[in-house]
């Protein structure tokens, strides 16, 4: 299989990592209006799922080392298996309320609450997956501090939506005068975060030991984890819409090739900036990057995913300043919190030379 050899490889690895996880979401964004979430998010899996055969069966399997995607499977134990599919259930389950949170209000308001919890998690959990050379207070110190950024990220995204509805009132698009609007976003956002946050030492499990599964190998296990916990999720949110009324497969069918393709593109997206991930984590000798940059790449995309909605999409075009501050204030404390817990990272001892 192909895994980096140098530092250079290992660095545009993990930038390709972040541009990809920070920039799928956009896939969807950009068809918000004319396709439902839960079709998307077939279409994403599927993409998901299909990337990761082809790179299983083309990176994976070539290479100097002699060493492929079959073999990898088959040396790795049955336990290992399961945990990457788990892990990938677990993990799905949370990325289609982040998608939900999206349908909902949108790139600028679900990535910070959804992906800062997630890091938030990620962080408090670190010991349960076997990493204990961060330094713990700092690391707490972040942790708290990226909670501020998901509760002024919260605040932010009710204000944008009770200004949303001041105007639907003015120009009587809705007969309901009451200025109060539900929590939908922000449930949406936050349980969606726990879920990706609680994948991570779940994923960990797939990978430990002194036999592991390569970046491959697990990526397609994890793809297959993703459909069951798709489909199973399917019946509750398309009985259950966030958004309308309940949807039926038939429409899914009946959908242009058109609108189909954002969603494979974003899943075939999501599984480079995994697999990219996993490789540069996989690398060794020169090719080793420093814990505290490793770090820093992999949990960036949120910071990226909400520059888009703001910046691209503008999505908080002509809001005021009881909109546009706590979302200034919410990026502000999660690059912050961010670059604590980066350098909250150290060298595991066994690495020092």
């Amino acid at each position: 299989m192909i895994l980096p050899g140098s530092f250079i490889f290992s660095l545009i690895l993990l930038i390709v990592s972040l541009l990809a996880s920070g920039s799928w979401p956009g896939t969807f964004r950009a068809t918000r209006k004319n396709w439902r979430f839960e079709f998307y998010y077939n279409d994403f899996v599927i993409g998901f799922l299909l990337a990761s055969l082809l790179g299983a069966f083309t990176l994976g399997t070539f290479g100097s080392d002699g060493f492929g995607f079959i073999d990898d499977v088959q040396i790795a134990s049955k336990h290992q298996w399961a945990w990457a599919a788990v892990s990938g259930m677990v993990f799905s389950a949370g990325n289609m309320f982040f998608v939900a949170a999206i349908y909902v209000s949108g790139l600028a308001a679900a990535a910070p609450l959804a992906l800062g919890t997630a890091m938030m998690l990620n962080a408090l959990l670190m010991p349960l997956t076997g990493n204990t050379s961060s330094i713990p207070v700092l690391r707490l110190i972040g942790a708290g501090v990226v909670l501020g950024g998901v509760i002024a990220g919260a605040i932010g995204a009710r204000q944008w939506a009770l200004k949303r509805l001041a105007e639907n009132i003015q120009a009587g698009k809705t007969r309901s005068t009451r200025r109060s609007v539900n929590s939908k976003p922000i449930v949406l956002g936050i349980l969606g975060g726990i879920l990706m946050g609680l994948s991570y030492p779940l994923s960990q499990m797939g990978t430990a030991g002194e036999i592991v599964l390569g970046p491959y190998s697990f990526s397609v296990l994890f793809g297959a984890g993703m459909v069951v916990s798709t489909v199973i999720l399917q019946v509750f949110f398309t009985n259950l819409p966030v958004l309308g009324k309940s949807a039926e497969l038939g429409e899914y069918t009946r959908g242009a090739f058109g609108v189909h393709l954002p969603g494979v593109l974003g899943g075939a997206m999501a599984l480079a900036g995994l697999v990219t991930a996993l490789m540069v984590l996989r690398a060794t000798g020169a090719a080793q990057l420093d814990p505290r940059l490793a770090f820093g790449f992999s949990q960036a995309p949120v910071l990226l995913t909400t520059f888009w909605g703001l910046f691209y999409f503008k999505e908080l075009s002509g809001s005021d300043s009881k909109v546009s501050t706590p979302v200034a204030v919410s990026a502000a404390l999660t690059l912050v919190g961010l670059a604590l817990l980066a350098f909250a990272q150290q060298t595991p001892p066994a690495a020092v030379k």
